[in-house]
């Protein structure tokens, strides 16, 4: 009696974790698909509680494995196993992108043209920059999931900065109204003789005639006054034996106006 000896090749498996890249912790609930080199499904799977994933009792080849779970971009990994042996595979998959939009406004509600917008990380570092267009809106595409500040700065405008959560594969909108920068009055006070008038009171009043800011002139006639809001004033000034004087000016944002003032000598003391 002739004896037929038959090989039986020894099964192969491919295993392995799926973790997340934004956190490093495993992943349950992934798809894993398993498909041959013609792109024939075989089997699937999803991963456990603990990330992990199985593919047992595989004749050996090269086979096709496609990683998909919500919110993450699906991964493809290919791998050839030989008989008997038992592949690991770990593969670490990313969080779909997310973006932020939104409007850049003055308070009068006009929009800011060629505001300067800046993508912050935790760490302080910009990771991108972007202007707005006519129409005062910007947008940063493709930005991995995570905590964010966002910092506006226009010419003109007082910059502002604000914290944003960037969720994958969702738009979040971050809009801003900036307010204009202060502005500043400047200048000296004199005498009809071209004498600077030290002590002399400059008051800035509002539309209502209420005074808003106070300064002093000192020893050269000069005088300062910061941070006014961009509007048109009345400055009023007066000193001991001179005349009071009032005048209209107008504040631009973040620009210094000059007004020189020249005060008349009380009657009497010509």
């Amino acid at each position: 009696t002739a004896a037929n000896d038959v090989t039986v090749a020894a099964a192969a498996a491919i295993t392995g974790k799926v973790t997340s890249g934004q956190t490093g912790l495993p992943l349950s609930g992934v798809t894993v698909e398993l498909r041959n080199q013609s792109n024939v499904l075989i089997s699937t799977t999803t991963t456990n509680t603990e990330g992990n994933y199985s593919f047992t009792q595989l004749a050996a080849g090269t086979y096709n494995l496609n990683f998909a779970a919500s919110s993450f971009i699906t991964s493809t990994r290919t791998t050839t196993i030989t008989a008997g042996q038992t592949q690991v595979l770990n593969v670490i998959l990313q969080p779909q992108p997310g973006n932020v939009t939104g409007t850049v406004l003055s308070q009068d509600g006009t929009p800011v043209n060629g505001a300067t917008i800046k993508l912050i990380d935790q760490f302080n570092t910009v990771i991108t920059t972007v202007t707005t267009n006519a129409q005062g809106q910007y947008t940063i595409s493709s930005v991995t999931p995570g905590q964010y500040s966002i910092t506006v700065s226009a010419s003109n405008f007082q910059s502002q900065s604000r914290g944003v959560t960037i969720n994958s594969g969702q738009t979040t909108v971050s809009n801003f109204t900036l307010t204009p920068s202060p502005g500043t009055v400047t200048g000296t006070i004199t005498s009809s003789a071209g004498t600077p008038i030290e002590g002399a009171i400059i008051e800035v009043l509002d539309s209502g005639s209420n005074v808003i800011a106070t300064a002093t002139s000192n020893a050269q006639g000069q005088y300062t006054i910061n941070r006014l809001a961009p509007g048109t004033f009345r400055l009023r000034a007066t000193a001991q034996n001179f005349q009071t004087s009032l005048l209209g000016f107008t504040i631009q944002a973040g620009q210094t106006t000059n007004q020189n003032i020249v005060l008349q000598p009380s009657p009497g003391n010509l």
